[in-house]
């Protein structure tokens, strides 16, 4: 049924039916090709987008040209026969692509076709533009809470311009917590760490040391061929030659797989992992600039033009970088390609752009003179967010007042019943009785990972079930592995769990025991699992000959019991895990990792 008896709404113009209003979620989508209409017949009247006009009243409009045959919204919403011609020419090729919230489906795939459908001649010759694809969410919370604008709880869109919080900002952030497989939640402190942490101190820091560096020690600009290859035609034909240009080909590699996986990620409407391959593109960048040390190179004239390189591939990379992010952050794209002296729409990730990300330095219109950089964001304070999370705090209603306290009580009353129990377990632990500082005070087992899932409201957390054996049973751990170990791909595999570690709250789950890991003490993002040996089984027991003693029920966070043994961790030339230079093993054997020495365990 489309229409409903209710006094509010869109009057039905038909005789008998005066009295009924449209059904909202009938009429609504028709608003797209209205609004889509009106647009194009704005544009024909010379009105700015956004201003009131008479149009669809039919008092002054040209009705053939603003809703005849060949108006210009159809070649859009009337693409589903596309030989038909507009104005002349052939109509372009059109796909319907869709966003919305979970609860809208049904409006969008079966009403709104349904609708175009039926208004054809028949479903042969059907004119209309159909939904080709279609990206759904979930639902998006505040702190833990619903939105409430009852309540005041929340932010919501004049709010997010109210604070003074750039645009680009508020993008990067909440499409960066976008509920696509799960339900996620704002948290100011999400805001805060995306911006200093990842839009600052990766993606900015990038782009402004690249222009700035650029900017001071050529001339005011881009470094030229000249600077690259030195002043004869010879050498600078050497540009050309891929295996020359070594900085270019590195920087290359890394960046140009990362920008194949990005298209994918866009042309699968996965928005999160779009963003991640962004921030991956600009750590890449800062690892390369870091390693090149241009500063020094440019201090030596015979390394000048490395420096000239290393920096000319760096700025193809702030090209590329400001075309992935258009989508996401488009005043801050305006803002780089405008630094670049580019024209603000060359964003396009086209064929050329794709093949130059090979050699970044091609990008490059060299010798370019550019203004003195701009700093793309600025920190958000700790003192700021908490103005901002009290005033968006919004009012307690009377009911959520009474279950917070039924709530407090619950768990008082809990505490007070609990007796004994041990790590992952209830109650009281005891006090240990072991009072070395060392190895033995930690309960290491071999655990079996069961089953990993992404953490709902954290994208670098995993969360795992791992079977610690009969003894002890299966735990519930979040580990901080995501981009560093796919666990995804370790599930049935053992590895090495401390099982006493308290209970904690990790963004909302609970973590009942942590898995070690080996790191690079150069690079922490170089991380493997530290693995039994063949033939272990869950729930056996792991230890280091000369460490003996009994394991705390469970360490005390407060006395960082954990934090104090393990500076004493490593791996040794051997891939072998040890304390104090000494294996971890159990009776099978040591205890493993698969190729970092030299490393740090924890």
């Amino acid at each position: 049924c489309i229409t409903r008896d209710l006094k509010w709404g869109p009057p039905v113009p038909l005789e008998g039916f005066t009295n009924k209003v449209f059904y909202v979620w009938f009429d609504a989508p028709i608003g797209y090709i209205s609004i889509t209409a009106s647009l194009f017949a704005k544009r024909l009247l010379g009105e700015p987008h956004g201003s009131k006009t008479s149009i669809g009243e039919g008092k002054e409009d040209d009705e053939e040209q603003c809703y005849g045959k060949e108006a210009a919204w159809r070649q859009w919403w009337q693409a589903g026969n596309n030989e038909q011609p507009t104005s002349g020419s052939k109509r372009p090729e059109v796909e319907l692509v869709q966003f919305m919230g979970k609860d809208n489906i049904p409006f969008h795939t079966i009403m709104f076709p349904s609708t175009l459908i039926g208004s054809a001649e028949s479903a042969e010759r059907n004119p209309w533009t159909m939904m080709k694809s279609i990206s759904t969410t979930e639902y998006l919370t505040y702190e833990g809470d619903k939105f409430s604008k009852s309540r005041s709880r929340g932010v919501f869109g004049s709010d997010a311009k109210r604070t003074g919080i750039p645009a680009d900002v508020w993008r990067y952030s909440l499409l960066a917590a976008r509920p696509e497989g799960s339900d996620s939640d704002f948290k100011w402190q999400d805001l805060v760490n995306r911006c200093n942490g990842e839009l600052l101190a990766n993606l900015g820091n990038f782009v402004n040391r690249t222009l700035s560096f650029a900017h001071a020690r050529f001339g005011g600009g881009f470094p030229s061929l000249e600077d690259m290859w030195g002043p004869s035609a010879a050498d600078q034909a050497q540009d050309d030659n891929n295996e020359a240009n070594a900085h270019d080909e590195e920087l290359g590699a890394a960046v140009a797989p990362l920008l194949e996986q990005y298209i994918d990620a866009m042309e699968r409407m996965q928005m999160r992992d779009g963003l991640k391959l962004i921030m991956a593109c600009s750590k890449q960048g800062n690892l390369f600039f870091q390693e090149k040390a241009p500063w020094v190179l440019f201090k030596d004239e015979a390394t000048k033009p490395l420096c000239a390189r290393a920096i000319a591939a760096c700025i193809g990379l702030v090209r590329i970088l400001a075309c992935m992010m258009q989508p996401f952050m488009p005043t801050t794209t305006a803002s780089i390609l405008r630094q670049m002296k580019f024209p603000e729409t060359a964003y396009a990730i086209d064929d050329q752009l794709v093949k130059g990300s090979r050699y970044p330095s091609r990008l490059v219109p060299l010798g370019t003179r550019i203004d003195k950089p701009e700093v793309l964001f600025e920190a958000i304070s700790e003192e700021r967010i908490q103005e901002m999370r009290a005033q968006f705090a919004g009012t307690e209603s009377e009911e959520d007042a009474k279950a917070k306290e039924k709530k407090k009580a619950d768990k008082k009353k809990k505490n007070q019943q609990q007796k004994g129990g041990g790590g992952g377990g209830k109650g009281k632990a005891k006090a240990p009785t072991n009072t070395n500082l060392d190895v033995s005070r930690l309960d290491l087992v071999v655990g079996k990972l069961q089953k990993v899932w992404r953490h709902p409201n954290a994208d670098s957390l995993y969360c795992e079930e791992i079977d610690l054996g009969e003894e002890k049973g299966v735990r519930n751990v979040v580990s901080g592995l995501v981009g560093k170990v796919d666990l995804e791909a370790k599930v049935g595999t053992h590895l090495v769990v401390v099982s006493n570690m308290k209970p904690s709250k990790m963004r909302g789950v609970e973590s009942q025991a942590m898995v070690l890991a080996a790191f690079d003490k150069n690079d922490a993002a170089k991380t493997e699992l530290v693995v039994p040996p063949e033939g272990s089984k869950a729930g056996d027991r792991i230890f280091v000959q000369g460490f003996e003693g009994e394991p705390d029920e469970q360490l005390n966070p407060r006395k960082k019991v954990f934090e104090q043994i393990q500076p004493n961790f490593g791996t040794n030339d051997e891939c072998v895990a040890t304390y104090s230079g000494t294996p971890l093993q159990t009776s099978n054997g040591n205890c493993t990792v698969a190729s970092l020495k030299g490393a740090g365990v924890k």
